[in-house]
């Protein structure tokens, strides 16, 4: 009677033995990447690797630590300085033909801008004036240098001025060798007309609609208002438009004998280049 109770013990024992390794089993099989039911549910489906996946920029992420303004992703960041590049060589220094602004109904107003000082080193009292002006916007050299396709042919009783941008606040501690080469180039009596503007230009680019900054740009600007827009190197059929414009709004607007402001001009540093 007892071996009958002690052998019924011995086999409920190795019935619950078998049960405890089933179960350890299977667990570990679960954990290592086994093939039960539970790890199958619990794996995660692989990618899919033949999808596109379009990143997407969160700007309003990027934080300015000084100005506490979200930062805007430079022009050059977005498209590219070898895009700026083939855009200009393919189009001959043209973004876009010289066009009146304003007719179709959108405006394009003149941004405000401070921190401006003329090769005289004096800040302007207003920029621009309120009366008609022609300003003639450079970010480099190359774009430098078109500008007097736009400023020679011009009457001498077009106002004008002319607005070099540096990139980057950086270029501050550079604005005296900038000063003296632009020096070189522009007529002493044209100093005073001539600005230059080192820092944040994001807002000026976006007004303004200036995305690629290899060209020059030339704006007639009306009032705060600009009404007519031209870059790179002005056509015959431009000019004529340009002028037009000009007379349209009490301007003298007529032919040749202007001075030159940018390459070669007249008086001091005659045919010689800014060394920017």
């Amino acid at each position: 009677m007892i071996s009958r109770l002690a052998l019924r013990a011995f086999n409920s024992s190795l019935i619950v033995g078998r049960r405890h390794v089933t179960s350890s089993s299977s667990y570990f099989s679960a954990t290592k990447g086994g093939s039960s039911d539970e790890s199958s549910t619990s794996t995660p489906p692989k990618p899919d690797v033949h999808s596109t996946i379009t990143p997407q920029i969160d700007q309003s992420l990027d934080v300015n630590p000084l100005t506490g303004k979200p930062r805007v992703i430079s022009k050059e960041l977005q498209k590219g300085a070898f895009h700026m590049l083939k855009d200009i060589n393919q189009n001959k220094g043209k973004v876009f033909i010289g066009e009146r602004v304003g007719e179709g109904g959108s405006v394009m107003t003149w941004p405000e801008i401070e921190g401006l000082i003329n090769l005289n080193d004096a800040p302007p009292t207003t920029f621009p004036p309120p009366s008609p002006t022609l300003i003639a916007v450079s970010f480099k050299q190359f774009g430098f240098d078109m500008l007097s396709s736009w400023l020679t042919p011009l009457s001498p009783s077009t106002p004008t001025l002319q607005l070099v941008i540096g990139d980057g606040g950086i270029l501050k501690l550079f604005r005296g060798f900038l000063s003296s080469s632009l020096k070189k180039v522009i007529s002493e009596k044209n100093w005073k007309n001539t600005y230059m503007f080192n820092g944040d230009h994001s807002l000026i680019r976006d007004r303004l609609k200036i995305e690629n900054t290899l060209t020059g740009y030339v704006f007639y600007v009306v009032g705060g208002k600009v009404v007519w827009r031209g870059c790179g190197v002005a056509s015959e059929g431009e000019l004529e438009d340009l002028k037009e414009v000009i007379r349209e709004h009490g301007g003298g607007g007529g032919g040749g004998g202007g001075e030159r402001r940018g390459k070669g001009g007249k008086g001091k540093g005659k045919g010689k280049r800014a060394g920017w």
